[in-house]
């Protein structure tokens, strides 16, 4: 195999404490694990048309999920498009802008190593979204993953929806990992949404506070004039529902404003006083990410010696401003779509068999990686073009989430006939206790 483009060399994305990334210079990986870049001639897109399931490697891939022996159906080969923004352009490694997609990109190798092992054959071409159109994609293909997009860049934003309608047109599944979006498409049976939206998360932390506490107990935190307010209504309708005989606005709210966080004049003391011990912060932007420490830092510092419980959404757990001390002092606990547990014996033996790999340590995003292709390829193996209808009857557990894919319909359809698209329900709630979080 002869290599015409060198494209990144992985550097060295460690997680302390299994969660937080911290960057650091390593080893570039072995010439068997760079990427074959050919040129397109009509659009000078770079392609990697390197089978990810070609046999040069020789590590052996862990073993995922104990449903492995379960998997059966005919062995088919399927055709995949992989689009990831590695940002060829720059010519160099860069931990801002494609470390974490060389990573997932990592994990995706693991896991079509894996399901080749399964008998499954994936043919998957990887695509630079920097430069690609719906023009360089195959009519031929079964399944494209990606986009990456974002809410706040047009550009990629553009390419996802242009990528989706290409495969609503052509009767191509599409499955975002990356974003969500409850209006991403409409009457539109071949796109999967593998994040849920912020709905699914509101929902889900009610539901477990409903578990654990009275009404009374709780209150939401909304900033003054922003976005935030307009998520109460949701979350006092999710409280009705899973409160019985509640009447709407069963929580308490607390309506910030944002200038008042940095003064001495107490915003949460009184409710506290009056037992208000569960704090809803219902902010999922990363633009939110010094707002919500500033809230987090205020509560810490009211509260005194009283106890108080604070759920939030996965900023929390990302963010590298908010620290152990803040987690440990408000009993955090947060709602997110996956969760790796990194003293899991099967996590251990992907580790070593990722650093055997690329002699790197995986990050969050190689394990989302190989998740994500484990569940795909074998649903596309399993059950071609209709896995979306037939995807509920998977239970396996994979590395750090599961999933549960279901049909999305339009407001008010209770006939369930007004198909939107397909998503992933799975959420998780953990809570820091002991050091740690944990599945709670």
């Amino acid at each position: 195999m002869k290599y015409t483009y060198i494209l990144f060399i992985f550097m060295l994305l460690y997680s302390c404490s299994g969660t937080k990334k911290v960057v650091q210079v390593t080893q570039p990986i072995k010439k068997e694990e760079v990427v074959e870049v050919k040129k397109n001639k009509s659009t000078d897109v770079k392609i990697d048309t390197m089978r990810l399931n070609d046999k040069s490697s020789t590590i052996i891939p862990p073993p995922i999920s104990d449903n492995t022996d379960n998997i059966k159906g005919s062995v088919v080969n399927r055709t995949l498009a992989l689009i990831l923004p590695f940002k060829s352009s720059l010519g160099r490694v860069s931990s801002k802008e494609n470390l974490s997609f060389l990573q997932y990109y990592g994990g995706i190798k693991l896991a079509a190593q894996k399901l080749e092992e399964e008998g499954i054959m994936l043919d998957i071409k990887v695509y630079d979204s920097e430069k690609i159109t719906t023009k360089d994609l195959s009519t031929k293909l079964d399944l494209i993953i990606g986009p990456y997009a974002t809410a706040a860049n047009d550009a990629n934003k553009t390419l996802f929806q242009n990528v989706v309608e290409y495969g609503k047109k052509n009767k191509i599944l599409v499955a975002s990992p990356f974003y969500s979006n409850s209006k991403t498409t409409e009457n539109n049976p071949y796109y999967i949404q593998l994040k849920p939206n912020l709905r699914e998360y509101l929902s889900r932390m009610v539901e477990h506070i409903s578990k654990n506490f009275t009404p009374n107990e709780v209150t939401i935190i909304l900033r003054e004039g922003n976005v935030d307010l307009r998520w109460e209504e949701y979350i006092q309708e999710q409280a009705a529902a899973y409160y019985d005989k509640l009447q709407k606005n069963g929580f308490g709210k607390v309506i910030v404003k944002e200038s008042a966080l940095n003064d001495k004049n107490p915003l949460f003391t009184e409710g506290i006083n009056k037992g208000k011990k569960v704090y809803i912060l219902p902010n999922y932007s990363y633009n939110d990410e010094n707002y919500v420490l500033q809230v987090l830092t205020k509560l810490n510092s009211e509260k005194t010696s009283k106890d108080i419980i604070v759920y939030g959404m996965p900023l929390i757990l990302d963010s590298d401003k908010i620290g152990i001390n803040l987690y440990n002092a408000l009993q955090i606990r947060l709602v997110v779509p996956d969760f790796l547990e990194r003293n899991n014996d099967r996590a251990t033996v992907f580790t070593n068999s990722f650093f055997n790999a690329y002699k790197t340590i995986p990050s969050s995003f190689a394990f989302e990686g190989y998740d994500t292709m484990l569940f795909l390829g074998r649903a596309i193996s399993q059950y071609g073009k209709d896995f979306p209808k037939q995807i509920g009857r998977d239970k396996a557990t994979y590395l750090q989430t599961s999933y549960n894919v279901q049909a999305v319909y339009e407001d008010g359809d209770d006939s369930f006939t007004k198909l939107l698209f397909y998503e992933n329900k799975h959420l998780e709630v953990i809570g820091f206790t002991n050091g740690r979080f944990r599945k709670i």
